[in-house]
């Protein structure tokens, strides 16, 4: 008499599927080989902007369309393994802003549109070689705007239209207080000096400080959000407050002193 067999099921819980096809995906790498990884990854309208090394020449301002005959050096700022160091890409409509480094200039603001005639610096905020250490670049509405420190020491927000003339001063602030935080919403930037929110609004052509003074993360860029050009900002809460999303404890009162290891004994009146 055969032996029969008793037919497996699937395991309880499992319903197997028959698998789909699956397309593996290709990557091309392009040349050249860079001795050290590419930063800045910028895209400008379609082409993409970076900095890099290729081994004989410092960091500088590349450009890539996807294929190796199109990624290529923009400008040699400066020749040689020194380099001019670009950082702090910034795209503006078909504008590539960024900081570069000369020894005659510093760290200054440039602006490319993709060719080395058109790779150019826009203004020497702090003329001669002391660099005016230009950070936050901020998109507002097609405007760069942008920190940096005149030859005073005094922290200014700037803006640039891409011209030489359209680069500009927007507002120093004053007592010494620190431009920071640049954030846009709409036609209009905000910024922090020390407690105060400032904004410049770009119809107007006027710069205002709204609300009180503020403190804490609620000013952090990460907690601020445009929403069809209004500020939103959480409010600003207590540190402990802060740091448990709830009020803080009251100490609990101890019921006994300890002394030496013991606890002593309630004292008769």
């Amino acid at each position: 008499m055969p032996r029969r067999t008793r037919k497996r099921s699937a395991p309880f819980g499992m319903n197997p599927e028959p698998l789909e096809s699956r397309r593996m995906l290709a990557a091309q790498m392009i040349v050249p080989d860079f001795p050290g990884a590419p930063g800045n990854l910028t895209d400008v309208n379609g082409t993409l902007f970076f900095t890099a090394t290729d081994g004989s020449n410092g960091g500088e301002l590349w450009k890539s369309d996807g294929t190796s005959g199109g990624t290529v050096m923009v400008r040699d700022i400066v020749p040689g393994p020194a380099g001019s160091n670009p950082s702090n890409l910034t795209a503006v409509g078909n504008t590539l802003f960024f900081v570069a480094y000369t020894p005659s200039n510093g760290n200054e603001l440039w602006k490319s549109d993709g060719t080395a005639g058109g790779t150019v610096m826009l203004t020497d905020i702090q003329a001669g070689p002391s660099s005016s250490s230009i950070d936050h670049l901020t998109n507002v509405n097609g405007r760069l705007f942008f920190t940096a420190f005149n030859a005073a020491g005094q922290s200014q927000v700037w803006q640039s239209d891409g011209t030489t003339g359209g680069t500009r001063l927007v507002s120093t602030p004053a007592g010494g207080a620190w431009a920071v935080r640049l954030v846009a919403s709409g036609n209009r930037l905000y910024w922090k000096e020390n407690d105060t929110l400032r904004v410049y609004d770009r119809s107007a052509g006027t710069v205002s400080t709204v609300g009180g003074n503020y403190t804490g993360a609620s000013f952090a860029p990460s907690y601020r959000v445009d929403i069809n050009g209004t500020l939103y900002s959480p409010p600003v809460m207590p540190p402990m407050e802060r740091r448990s999303g709830r009020p803080a404890a009251r100490p609990r009162r101890a019921s006994r002193t300890w002394r030496g290891g013991r606890p002593a004994r309630p004292r008769r009146h």
